[in-house]
């Protein structure tokens, strides 16, 4: 949910960096393809299922933020061609990586890693043949089935990987999902179940899907700590070299470049994108109503006044039991992000108060 959230928070403030362009990214449907290992491993009771560009995965961003990073990492970012993340009842998480990811490749170079990031506080060991790791996080579980690493907490991986069958509920539904051939202009895609849409307009869903559409990117540039290569005794010999040149009387060297390999990055611009959100309902009366209330701004409880005008001019479009309703970056002028962000905390607290006990 949390996630969710930060995905309509940077549609409507464009407060985070996104992808440089000089245009919007057009959103093109994404061909479907079969997912059924993917299906085997979402539970039945899962609330939402999203798929990211693996760059723009927040856990994989906040590892990636270190200045350096072991080559091997990268190495293995570039094998990962799908991010999934499945949100849970307990409004809980886990992740699901599709790709070329072996453990025999990806344990070794992600305990030097996570080490390096000062995320991981304890060893890796096995338990029951799931990676165990100890995290400044929490208690992470890790294991593999097929193409797909699911990464979570140890009740969330065991039930995950021991499901013998695809989910009755979500088998369609991920289908729907942009494949990894659509990843090039979709940053993130969701179908999901929870009530976040009802407490906003009033009217109950019966599911709904958001698509975040943005120009494609790369991993971001960095100098890479060759692998073997011990970071600590290499900052310490730098820093040996760097004393010497002072002794010398020699001037300051200039800051040392990125790794020559390595393109430079393109310079920020203003962030564009486009995205739609789909609403389902129970009867073409309920998506009409909630295209009135749309455009009436009528909703559920009283919002911001650019906000509510922002979100009455959105672009609709009505389907029969399904409502439309498109953004892009410039669609939220004069909204400031503290309101933004307490308007979704009541939105979260109107999902939570509705989600069955």
């Amino acid at each position: 949910m949390r996630s969710l959230s930060f995905v309509i928070v940077l549609a409507a403030c464009s407060s985070r960096s996104q992808p440089p362009s000089s245009e919007t990214a057009t959103a093109q449907p994404a061909a479907s393809t079969p997912t059924l290992g993917l299906a085997m491993l979402v539970p039945d009771d899962a609330t939402t299922v999203s798929v990211w560009r693996p760059m723009e995965l927040a856990i994989l961003s906040m590892i990636d933020s270190q200045p350096e990073m072991y080559r091997c990492w990268r190495d293995l970012e570039q094998k990962i061609e799908v991010a999934y993340q499945v949100f849970t009842a307990d409004q809980s998480s886990f992740v699901i990586l599709e790709g070329d990811l072996s453990r025999a490749q990806v344990q070794p170079c992600a305990e030097e890693a996570l080490g390096y990031s000062r995320i991981l506080t304890e060893d890796f060991r096995d338990e029951g043949g799931q990676l165990v790791v100890q995290t400044a996080l929490g208690l992470v579980h890790a294991g593999w089935r097929d193409r797909f690493v699911v990464i979570g907490r140890p009740s969330d991986v065991t039930r995950s990987l021991a499901s013998q069958t695809p989910s009755k509920v979500w088998a369609a539904a991920i289908d729907d999902l942009p494949g990894k051939d659509a990843l090039a202009t979709t940053a993130f895609a969701a179908i999901s179940r929870d009530l976040m849409f009802t407490g906003i307009v009033g009217v109950p869903t019966t599911r709904w899907t958001m698509v975040f559409d943005g120009p494609p990117r790369g991993w971001p540039t960095k100098t890479f700590i060759e692998d073997g290569e011990d970071a600590l005794d290499r900052f310490v010999q730098e820093q040996l070299r760097l004393a010497k040149r002072k002794e010398q009387g020699l001037p300051p060297e200039p800051p040392e470049s990125p790794d020559a390999a390595v393109p430079p990055e393109p310079e920020r611009r203003m962030p564009t994108f486009r995205g739609r959100i789909e609403l389902h309902y129970a009867s073409t009366a309920d998506a009409k109503r909630a295209s009135e209330i749309f455009t009436k701004h009528a909703f559920s409880f009283e919002l911001e006044t650019n906000l509510a005008l922002a979100l009455s001019r959105l672009p609709q479009k009505l389907a029969g039991t399904k409502l439309t309703v498109e953004f892009t970056h410039d669609s939220f002028p004069g909204v400031e992000l503290d309101k933004l962000q307490a308007w979704l905390a009541s939105v979260q607290a109107a999902a939570s108060a509705q989600r069955p006990n």
